[in-house]
């Protein structure tokens, strides 16, 4: 019985079929973490830049200029609570660096399809100049 199964190829078909399918699904997976990963990472360095201009303007970072970043965030569709938000503070003098560091979290898709629960750290970074004189 054993060595008909093994000889016989009625079913190759149909499982070389689904192995395919299985794979190309495996690898459609990997490419919609890949996007996904992008562009948030996109997001969150828009979002950098965006405060950025307006930490340089103001020489620093404050409560104002966090909203401001949230209110970036929200319009890209992300939510501002999960993103770790360090900036330079107010107040610096003109030509002092400015820096803004945004990071989120964000679980691989593919992995958790797959039983696997990992977290990896989506981190954006802007740096700048101060361009107001302080007196």
């Amino acid at each position: 019985m054993l060595k008909r199964f093994i000889n016989d190829e009625s079913g190759e078909l149909i499982t070389t079929f689904i192995i395919s399918v299985f794979i190309s699904l495996i690898l459609l997976g990997c490419g919609v973490t890949g996007m996904q990963y992008s562009i948030i990472k996109s997001n969150l360095k828009n979002g950098a830049n965006e405060t950025l201009q307006v930490m340089k303007l103001e020489n620093g970072a404050d409560t104002k200029t966090h909203q401001i970043f949230n209110d970036f965030m929200r319009s890209y569709g992300m939510d501002p609570t999960k993103i770790t938000f360090t900036a330079t503070p107010k107040m610096v003098q003109r030509g002092d660096r400015v820096e803004i560091t945004v990071s989120t979290p964000y679980k691989l898709w593919i992995l958790k399809v797959l039983g696997y629960d990992q977290e990896v750290t989506i981190t954006a970074q802007a740096s700048g100049l101060a361009h107001k004189f302080i007196r």
